[in-house]
């Protein structure tokens, strides 16, 4: 329980604080709707695709493969 209300405290925390900063912004150009307005590099761009697909692996993969593991099935899912 205490997971769900946290979580759902800074959620709630988070929009509320981006709605309070960008109520002055103007968004008259695609250039404002971009986080660095197209000044991010390459680079920078290619690490967070890279590290967001590595995190992304390791929060669903190996979870995964923990399950998969001889004996921690429950017998109904066992496939052997």
């Amino acid at each position: 329980m205490l997971t769900v209300v946290s979580f759902t405290g800074f959620t709630v925390f988070v929009a509320l604080y981006v709605t309070y900063r960008l109520r002055k912004d103007k968004m008259n150009s695609s250039d404002d709707y971009f986080l660095g307005g197209r000044s991010l590099t390459g680079v920078v761009i290619a690490g967070s695709m890279l590290l967001t697909n590595i995190s992304t692996e390791h929060l669903i993969g190996m979870k995964t493969v923990l399950l998969l593991l001889p004996g921690k099935l429950p017998p109904q899912l066992r496939l052997l």
